[in-house]
């Protein structure tokens, strides 16, 4: 019986190019075989620009996005049990969509260039 030496057992799954998270990656992220039963995700410090598949993850309650590169928080709307939300330190101008998440108890989004927050 033989088993090969594995050099590198620390993988880490890599996005679509372009910096956008894609289905794949969530699942092979969260070791999950299906998106809807993702819970929490920690994705911060990382590069991501698109949040893409993250409009998948329907039951997501807790999501860390802090230190990418997003810009455009539209996928999100989809995750409407979300509760915790930390984008921090992206480059995120808009967020009047926030205000379609009746669950969103708690949000982060310092290090943003926020133009405002007249519409929550």
């Amino acid at each position: 019986f033989y088993l090969p030496k594995f050099s590198n057992l620390n993988y880490s799954p890599k996005m679509d190019k372009g910096g956008q998270l894609s289905t794949g990656f969530l699942k092979i992220y969260t070791n999950k075989f299906d998106t809807d039963t993702i819970f929490c995700l920690d994705l911060r410090n990382r590069t991501f620009g698109n949040l893409g598949a993250i409009s998948e993850c329907v039951n997501l309650m807790y999501l860390d996005l802090s230190n990418n590169r997003i810009k455009e928080i539209g996928p999100i709307l989809n995750c409407k049990k979300l509760q915790f939300l930390k984008l921090g330190k992206n480059v995120i101008s808009q967020i009047d969509a926030l205000k379609e998440l009746p669950e969103l108890l708690f949000v982060d989004l310092h290090g943003n260039n926020i133009k405002s927050t007249k519409n929550l």
